[in-house]
């Protein structure tokens, strides 16, 4: 009795949640940079930042949502590709300057149904800090 209970349990836990597996292979979108470089004003500036989905040797197949919120520095432009943001421009302005990346994953499932969340977290987020200095 006690061991027909405790497979329905798991049963019932296995199939009411919808991303039971994605939670225990730890499937999550992850930031791929730790740090970003620093500047000098007046002069070209150029970063990547890109992220992967752990646990997922198919990770090219996901879409990859970008938010960056925060401080760049006057002169700096932002542009998404796939899966990396593209940081560059020439800054105007010297300073410590910090932003936070967060990002979100969605799939298409069969190729038919779209997925918002086939993560287990759904989003990564990261916050970055880096300094501009005079020339």
């Amino acid at each position: 009795m006690k061991r027909t209970l405790m497979y329905s349990l798991f049963g019932l836990l296995l199939f009411s949640c919808e991303n039971f597996l994605e939670c225990l292979i730890q499937i999550d979108p992850e930031i791929d940079q730790a740090i970003v470089k620093d500047g000098t004003i007046h002069e070209p500036y150029y970063q990547i930042i890109s992220a992967h989905v752990k646990n997922d040797p198919e990770d090219d197949f996901y879409e990859y949502f970008f938010d960056v919120y925060g401080n760049l520095p006057e002169g700096l432009s932002i542009q998404y590709n796939f899966r990396n943001i593209e940081i560059y421009g020439t800054p105007v302005e010297s300073g410590i300057f910090r932003f936070t990346v967060a990002v979100a994953i969605g799939a298409y499932d069969d190729g038919a149904y779209y997925d918002p969340n086939p993560t287990c977290n759904g989003v990564a987020e990261k916050t970055f800090e880096f300094r501009i200095a005079e020339e």
